[in-house]
């Protein structure tokens, strides 16, 4: 969500002012909405400190981002309706996450307990499990 910085004239759209208070723990003086809002990054911090499948030479924001994708896939299980389906194997959950800056697609292998790459093999071994799951 990018904030907003006026300098004279010029309004500055800065996409990555939320980092440093959600990084960091502080919040700006006066900044009470982004306090408000930056309470639902806690959990995914929580999430970041007892996941050890990602990658420690990413970029803070990046490890950060890929918790969130996990903390999400967690929350949806939450719902009796998702847990029930996910337990009859009538759904599956994925969690991806997209590098912007080398636009590159990563989906959560719970096999590895990682983020991986999602590259022609990956490609070529879901599509093999799922020939073989409706055979």
């Amino acid at each position: 969500m990018p904030s907003r910085e006026h300098h004279g004239d010029i309004l500055q759209l800065r996409p990555d002012l939320w980092r440093v208070p959600v990084l960091k723990g502080s919040v700006p003086a006066g900044a009470h909405n982004l306090e408000r809002w930056l309470v639902h990054a806690q959990a995914s911090q929580e999430k970041l400190a007892r996941t050890p499948g990602i990658d420690e030479r990413l970029p803070p924001e990046d490890r950060l981002s890929q918790a969130n994708v996990l903390q999400q896939l967690e929350h949806i299980v939450s719902y009796a309706l998702v847990a029930e389906r996910i337990g009859r194997e009538e759904v599956q959950l994925h969690g991806a996450w997209f590098d912007v800056e080398r636009a590159d697609l990563h989906v959560w292998s719970n096999a590895e307990r990682r983020f991986a790459p999602m590259d022609e093999d990956m490609i070529s071994r879901a599509l093999s499990r799922r020939a073989a799951a409706s055979s």
